[in-house]
Formats: structure tokens, sequence, C-alpha cells
């Protein structure tokens, strides 16, 4: 094993805690954002009125996300990583994907 801890040991939970918190507290003071994770999963969650703006805001918190837990060591597989836009079926001219990095994730 090169990181993390073995499956089911007491102490992963207490890590993972330890470890998550600066993932966590990313969007911390955004009543706009939130961050949500279990597991190995991570659900970043981002309201707003103008569509555009909220789907920006989306990528760059998702890159702030991905820096900080590839900082923390561990690999985020962005082929797995999905995007659902909830819209007003009147607006118009949206955007169709948010960037992560190199790669966009249609909605």
């Amino acid at each position: 094993m090169k990181a993390g801890v073995p499956q089911g040991s007491v102490l992963g939970p207490v890590l993972w805690n330890l470890a998550f918190d600066c993932v966590l507290g990313i969007a911390e003071g955004d009543e706009d954002s939130k961050i949500l994770c279990y597991a190995d999963d991570t659900l970043i969650v981002v309201t707003g009125k103008n569509c555009k703006r909220t789907c920006l805001k989306a990528s760059i918190l998702v890159n702030r996300v991905i820096d900080k837990i590839r900082g923390l060591g561990l690999s985020v597989a962005t082929d797995k990583t999905e995007a659902i836009l909830f819209r007003d079926k009147r607006a118009e001219g949206l955007p169709s994907s948010i960037s992560i990095g190199d790669t966009f994730v249609n909605f």
C-alpha cells in the first residue's frame, strides 16, 4: 500500500475527517455553494440566479477542490466526473459544459 489506510481500519474515518476538512472548507462562507463528501465521492452544489455565472462559479470551485484533493496526494478521476444543470425552461444560450482543467464535462 502506497497511501491511505487499510480497508476497515478504525483510524480510517478519523484520518479522512482530518485530511478532508480542508476540502470541505473551500466553500465555507459562500451561501450559494456546498461541498458534500461520502466515502470517496465528492458532490459540489452551486446555485444562482444567473446560469452562465453559476456555471463559471461551479467550474472555478470544482478546480479548487480538485487542486486541494491532489495536494493531499490523492488522485481524482475526472473521467468519472458528472455535471447536472437544473435550470428554468425559458433560459436561452446556456453553457453546455463546465471545465475541469483541460477537460470539459457536459451537462
